[in-house]
Formats: C-alpha cells, sequence, structure tokens
C-alpha cells in the first residue's frame, strides 16, 4: 500500500514484454493498490503486456446495471467463467469493496472483441491478495480504460447472474 510520501506509478505498456509478478504488484503497491498478480509459483509468476486481438474472449464480472459501475464495464477480465459469489471472492480474490452484492445484482458477461480491434492489456495468473500464491484462471488488466464508446471494439456474448 501507499506509505507516506512514495509516488505512484504503472510500468509502461510494452506489447510482448514479460516482467515478473512481483515487479508489477510493486507498482500497484506505490499506486496505493492491492496486488493482483501471482509470485508463487514461479511458473506463474510472469506477467505479459498483451495486445488483445479481434474474436478473443473473456469474462468481466460487473453489476447488472452498469450505472453502479460508471455505465462501462470493468477494467478487469479473466478466461474463467465465474459461477458463485464465493468464486468470485475466492478464485478471482474480488473484494466485497469492489463488487458489492448488497448494492446491485452481480452478473458474469462474456465479451469477445470486434474485428479490427485490439485492446491492450497486462496478463498474468490471479494472486491471493495477501500470499501472492496463485488463486486461479489468467486475468487482464485492461491497459486503457473503456469510455463510453466501448460498444464499438468489444461485443458482449452472454451474461450470467451469479449468486
Amino acid at each position: 500500500m501507499k506509505k507516506g510520501n512514495d509516488v505512484g506509478f504503472r510500468a509502461k505498456f510494452e506489447e510482448g514484454k514479460v516482467r515478473d509478478g512481483e515487479y508489477i504488484n510493486y507498482t500497484f503497491e506505490r499506486s496505493g493498490n492491492y496486488n493482483p498478480f501471482a509470485t508463487k509459483p514461479t511458473d506463474k509468476s510472469k506477467v505479459i503486456d498483451k495486445i488483445l486481438k479481434s474474436g478473443d474472449e473473456f469474462y468481466i464480472v460487473e453489476f447488472k446495471d452498469r450505472s453502479l459501475q460508471r455505465g462501462i464495464p470493468g477494467g478487469w477480465a479473466s478466461n474463467y467463467e465465474v459461477k458463485s459469489i464465493k468464486e468470485l471472492r475466492e478464485k478471482l480474490q474480488v473484494l466485497k469493496e469492489f463488487k458489492d452484492e448488497a448494492k446491485g445484482e452481480l452478473v458474469v458477461r462474456k465479451y469477445k472483441v470486434k474485428a479490427g480491434k485490439e485492446v491492450p492489456s497486462r496478463a498474468g495468473y490471479i494472486g491471493h491478495l495477501e500470499t501472492n500464491v496463485n488463486t486461479g484462471p489468467m486475468q487482464w488488466e485492461f491497459i486503457n480504460a473503456w469510455d463510453s464508446n466501448f460498444e464499438n471494439i468489444i461485443n458482449k456474448i452472454n451474461e450470467k447472474i451469479i449468486k
């Protein structure tokens, strides 16, 4: 977490660049955020700057009513279709402060990148927020936050309510 007068920063996006999860987590800590990526075991500890391209698919857990999240999809995705709130917390390590089911119904939406479009992302395995041990699937942090034109970049394939 951010301490004192530390200055937060993020690593510059460089397509194809592979970094240690420990370094990327450090950049999150310096920015006052949680460590999202696994650092253990070592075969799950690398993070790569990757461009998702036409046809790539992913899942995002969102509020069914998007107005509860600025009207746009979330900034993180996974290659795993979450089936319950329990899995959301344990497998994907999503804190209640980010997706609180008491504020609104949660859904998992599957998206596909549209033809000719690209989505810069940082890909790595999910790490436990306290131990950084891998807890589950691959995840992507979207480098450029979505704006109101996100529907020009990705198509919603389906959605399922999670409880």
